[in-house]
């Protein structure tokens, strides 16, 4: 859709139907705490959280979802955020 610059705001920006991936993306997260989910959104075990500042790589989305990997203990390792957790 094509919108004139005096209609953008953050609430256009942000729609879901707004937005899409191509590929991977580099993203950091943003919020003090992002819970680390499962596919269907629900917490993994323990509740495990990344924190603001650290680096992600963004491997898909799925609004409200999406999909990372992250380095822990040295490892890669992979989970679902909600995308106001990345930036």
């Amino acid at each position: 859709m094509d919108y004139k610059f005096s209609e953008i705001n953050n609430q256009t920006l942000l729609k879901p139907e707004n937005l899409f991936l191509e590929g991977k993306a580099k993203g950091v997260i943003t919020n003090d705490k992002a819970f680390l989910l499962d596919k269907t959104g629900k917490f993994k075990n323990r509740k495990p959280y990344l924190i603001k500042g650290d680096l992600v790589e963004i491997e898909e989305y799925n609004h409200p979802f999406i999909k990372i990997n992250y380095l822990s203990k040295g490892k890669t390792s992979s989970a679902w955020v909600l995308l106001q957790d990345v930036m």
